[in-house]
């Protein structure tokens, strides 16, 4: 959708127990002022609201999402989202009472860091098939960012289309928007901060805001380069133990053996089979 003037994808204030889930949003035209996604619950009259699953993204350099929330006592979340932004300010925010103050983020880490919301949420272009068809096209590297970044919700087991969405983690992990889908490109190049490999350095690997990975290098012998991928949502291929996580991570570094220590990081939607998480195994 879209317009000369300020436009709304979605737009939701003063209410309480709003279930917003797997939606996708794609705002083409507005103003800068314009939001893909507008949710005001500052009063504590306005509680238990949930935002979960959806895709909000403004390609017409306006805003992605304005997310007003109280304080955790009012049991609202924003989660599991997938908000972009061709333009410089992505996400507004505020925890002052109506009419709130806001906060303006560039990125997901600073909204995280100012309000504790949107920890599984991340920032990626989304791999719509068109700008008005808003299917996810499995071919584009960029439906990663969609596929098995979901949150498992009772009841919520069927994409628009009507193919089955997972409820239970056994069964795989939900897609981001409205539509299920599996990718069939490579997923693209987690980034590396910082990007040159050094003794004694801490890489730690993003995409789109989302932590990945984190490489220490301890030997004096490095790799020129590193390609670390994330594959969410996906069993790991030639896989044939009885449990397994639905997500899984190549880091790929040519040459000689090296010392390093690795952290590989994952979503609790992605336990799959596995029964406990004291039970995981690298």
């Amino acid at each position: 959708g879209g317009n000369t003037g300020t436009s709304y994808g979605i737009y939701a204030m003063y209410g309480a127990y709003h279930k917003t889930y797997n939606n996708s949003v794609h705002l083409i035209g507005g103003s800068a002022s314009s939001y893909a996604g507008y949710f005001n619950y500052t009063n504590s009259t306005y509680s238990n609201n949930e935002v979960l699953n959806n895709i909000f993204a403004n390609t017409n350099g306006g805003r992605g999402v304005m997310f007003y929330a109280g304080p955790s006592s009012y049991e609202t979340v924003f989660d599991y989202n997938n908000i972009y932004t061709t333009g410089t300010l992505l996400i507004a925010s505020s925890s002052a009472s109506s009419p709130p103050v806001s906060a303006q983020h560039t990125t997901i880490a600073e909204w995280r860091a100012a309000t504790g919301q949107g920890m599984n949420s991340l920032s990626y272009r989304p791999a719509f098939a068109s700008s008005t068809d808003l299917t996810p096209d499995p071919a584009d590297s960029a439906s990663w960012a969609l596929n098995g970044r979901g949150i498992h919700i009772p009841g919520n087991n069927a994409d628009i289309n009507g193919n089955p969405r997972s409820e239970i983690p056994p069964e795989g992990v939900p897609d981001l928007g409205a539509i299920e889908f599996t990718p069939t490109a490579l997923p693209p190049l987690a980034t590396a901060a910082p990007d040159t490999i050094a003794t004694g350095t801490t890489q730690v690997f993003t995409f789109g805001g989302d932590t990945v990975a984190r490489i220490t290098w301890n030997s004096a012998t490095t790799p020129a380069s590193v390609d670390v991928r994330q594959y969410s949502g996906a069993i790991p291929p030639a896989y044939t133990a009885p449990d397994t996580m639905y997500f899984y991570t190549t880091v790929e570094a040519g040459g000689a053996p090296y010392d390093y220590d690795l952290d590989v990081y994952y979503k609790d939607p992605w336990i799959g089979s596995v029964k406990a998480e004291n039970a995981v195994r690298l």
